[in-house]
């Protein structure tokens, strides 16, 4: 095998088989790309979901009434994203190439792969993410998948590469193929120094001067969550050893962000924000200090957050929390093993409130064992919080979670699923005993009609009272695309 020294990363397409986008950066690969670049690599990243039409992020309801329409496009191997894909990698001419992916876009990274062997049948091909780290064996059953990284990805991937695909018994953390056998290698310790990583090489993804500044903004403060929620699979390339990156690196990696890329709104994909708040106070007091003028969102819990931090947080420029509620049924509470009740999330939203910060929310409904009861519970308590954007998923046992595991016990997941259906808008994912198809259908319609009549009636209060707010952000985020501006104007006004 011939030395390697070109290595393309690559998120495939998923949001774009619904006819939509999702431009963020995909930090994993940034992550990767900047350790093997660090070392001397070529490394390029496609983000396959980014277009340059500027379509925008599909609403949930337009998930599900999209669905046939994605399984279509995912298995009409000449559609032109099918075509893009086989044009990035002839174009790119890589000595290997890495996959990152999660459940919902199996079939996609399937796809990809397919036409890169077909390419060059000699080119390696790397799967990894959290699918992959939940069902190595499953994965490499695929013929084009050659190597599956487990967890961490970054120094496992430089491991490869310098190894030349070669002398693979050697590396931690992977699982491969070898005489017709699968082997999986021990774990990889967990990166304890979150510090010592350079920044995520945003840089390296194509195209990315096309990328509305907003989209490069999203970073991770740490690593590892350690609640045991039956829904998340995060613990399986995170695990629940929180680590954390310092205030000051983190800052750095703000105004690297603000002077190279023009970003000014920042999203935090951390799960848990708030967890260490000494942490978080020092950040705060930090930008407070350098008068570092950004505008940033993050996600936590309710049982997580205090008044005194989030005035802390307001004055360091958070405008937006999203908790994650989940439901509004006690019993569905204790059942998922959410670690909060009813009262805390009431008593959190109040906090809020009184301080300022806006906040969304995320819902689930279709758990195995809820009925109409816990449903309407759930809805009930999306209507009487009144989040600035409420966020309703269909509960989804994905692979590597509790939650599968119990619906797999119960007898609701057939063998051999699709995984390509398993994504929180999938109606295929009301996995009860209690429902009919049909009636389950019916249930999809009506919760995502009232979460959907919610969310916009939000956007025109905005629109309306903070004209200017929306103006500001149309502009920064490169709303004022054609096709970007139509899709959020029919959203709001409820044309889709």
């Amino acid at each position: 095998m011939k030395q390697i020294r070109k290595i393309l990363l690559i998120n495939p397409p998923w949001y774009r088989l619904f006819g939509e986008e999702s431009p963020s950066s995909p930090l994993g690969l940034c992550y990767i790309g900047a350790v093997l670049e660090q070392n001397g690599y070529d490394v390029s990243i496609y983000n396959g979901d980014f277009t340059k039409s500027g379509v925008g992020l599909p609403s949930a309801t337009k998930k599900t009434r999209m669905y046939d329409t994605y399984l279509r496009v995912l298995r009409d191997h000449q559609h032109p994203i099918w075509g893009e894909v086989r044009s990035i990698v002839t174009q790119q001419k890589p000595d290997v190439v890495g996959i990152s992916l999660r459940t919902s876009a199996y079939g996609s990274a399937l796809n990809v792969s397919h036409i890169i062997k077909e390419i060059d049948s000699s080119i390696p091909i790397v799967w990894g993410g959290v699918h992959p780290t939940a069902l190595p064996e499953e994965s490499l059953k695929n013929s084009q998948v050659d190597i599956v990284v487990r967890g961490e990805g970054e120094y496992t991937m430089l491991d490869l590469v310098k190894n030349n695909i070669e002398k693979l018994e050697s590396i931690p953390g992977i699982s491969y193929k070898k005489d017709g056998q699968i082997t999986h290698n021990p774990d990889r310790a967990l990166i304890h120094h979150l510090d010592d990583l350079p920044f995520p090489a945003r840089h390296l993804i194509i195209d990315w001067k096309s990328c509305p500044p907003e989209a490069l903004g999203n970073i991770f403060a740490t690593r590892g969550c350690p609640y045991s929620c039956v829904f998340c699979a995060s613990n399986k390339v995170w695990s629940r050893t929180v680590r954390y990156r310092s205030a000051s690196n983190v800052i750095s990696e703000l105004q690297q962000l603000q002077q190279k890329f023009g970003v000014q709104q920042f999203s935090f994909e951390d799960d848990s924000f708030t967890i260490n708040k000494k942490l978080v106070n020092e950040f705060c007091s930090t930008l407070i200090k350098e008068r570092m003028k950004i505008r940033w969102r993050c996600e936590t819990r309710v049982d997580l957050i205090t008044k005194d931090l989030l005035e802390q947080m307001k004055k360091a420029g958070c405008e937006e929390i999203f908790l994650g509620l989940e439901s509004g049924s006690p019993e569905t509470l204790r059942w998922i093993k959410k670690g909060v009740t009813v009262e805390q999330m009431r008593s959190a939203v109040e906090i809020l409130r009184q301080v300022g910060i806006r906040f969304s929310a995320f819902f689930m409904i279709g758990f195995p064992w809820e009925t109409t009861k816990e449903i309407n519970e759930t809805l009930n308590l999306m209507k009487d919080l009144d989040p600035f954007a409420a966020n309703l998923s269909i509960a989804t046992p994905y692979p590597g979670t509790e939650l599968h595991h119990i619906c797999t016990e119960e007898g609701v997941v057939p063998a051999n699923m699709d995984w390509s259906t398993f994504f929180h808008q999938s109606p295929d994912m009301f996995f009860s005993n209690k429902f009919s198809r049909q009636e389950v259908r019916e249930l999809i319609t009506k919760a995502q009609a009232i979460v959907g009549k919610h969310n916009r009636n939000k956007k025109r209060q905005l629109i309306l009272s903070n004209p200017g707010y929306v103006i500001n952000r149309v502009i920064k985020g490169k709303y004022y695309y054609p096709n970007r501006l139509w899709n959020l104007i029919r959203y709001t006004l409820g044309l889709s």
